[in-house]
């Protein structure tokens, strides 16, 4: 997987490149505030990652009955803040 085209971040006034990297958990957890049970490698000062890692991630049987997500965060790094988040 990989994240193209990412935005500039401001640090001091100045324009930077993230530092991205991908977490994974399900819903459940995003709503509860647990971490994520799942991230990757960030990619140092890049508009242009690419990850070529899974990110394992175990889900009873339970949860996927009561049709829990996973929540991707795309995140720098170097501010903690979101670059793009999404839920499938």
């Amino acid at each position: 997987h990989g994240a193209f085209n990412l935005p500039f971040m401001n640090s001091n006034e100045q324009s930077a490149f993230p530092s991205p990297f991908v977490t994974c958990k399900t819903t459940l957890d995003a709503k509860e505030k647990k971490p994520a049970k799942a991230a990757t490698f960030a990619v140092s000062n890049s508009r242009e990652a690419i990850w070529k890692e899974k990110l394992p991630i175990e889900i009873s049987v339970d949860e996927i009955q009561s049709s829990v997500g996973l929540f991707v965060s795309l995140i720098d790094s170097n501010t903690k803040k979101y670059l793009a988040k999404c839920i499938v």
